[in-house]
């Protein structure tokens, strides 16, 4: 006559297998901690048990990536702030997901690179303006702008030098 407890632990191992083929995996993998807390050196579970660990794993990739999937136009757009954000709250749910990785590091990159053009048409753009109204004379709405300027960002090097060769010229 075999063992009763390794009737209950086959029992329980055959209905982990049978939970996990239907892709029940918490039911699974609870059923296999049960078997552990009994036999914890139960190779058949242990196996099982990582099995389902993978299972899941792969899973939960696949979920990501059919998230990642839906923020597809966002790259075409140059929606790179939008797309940082997305892929952040992504990382916390699978940290070390090197596809994620990879794509959170290339959106960063396009966005620096976004910022920096922007800023550097926004500052031509500023300087043509100070410029026109140079030309016109108007000293007093060129000070308010730079005035104005230089609360907003005076840590820019290029805004600070066009300012003082503009004050230059006004004095």
């Amino acid at each position: 006559m075999s063992n009763p407890l390794e009737a209950i632990i086959d029992e329980y191992f055959a209905a982990a297998k049978e939970n996990f083929q239907k892709e029940n995996f918490q039911q699974a993998y609870k059923i296999c901690l049960k078997i552990l807390e009994i036999d914890s050196e139960n190779s058949a579970t242990l196996q099982l048990k990582k099995e389902i660990e993978d299972a899941v794993e792969n899973y939960n990739l696949h979920l990501i990536d059919k998230e990642i999937e839906k923020i597809e136009p966002f790259w075409k757009e140059e929606r790179y702030e939008e797309i940082i954000k997305f892929l952040q709250q992504l990382y916390k749910s699978v940290p070390n997901y090197t596809k994620l990785e990879e794509l959170l590091a290339k959106a960063q990159d396009l966005y620096r690179k976004q910022y920096e053009k922007n800023k550097n048409e926004n500052i031509k753009n500023y300087e043509k303006e100070l410029t026109d109204l140079l030309n016109q004379k108007k000293y007093d709405e060129v000070m308010e702008k730079i005035i104005s300027v230089e609360k907003l960002s005076s840590t820019e090097k290029k805004f600070r030098k066009l300012h003082e060769k503009i004050k230059d010229e006004i004095i």
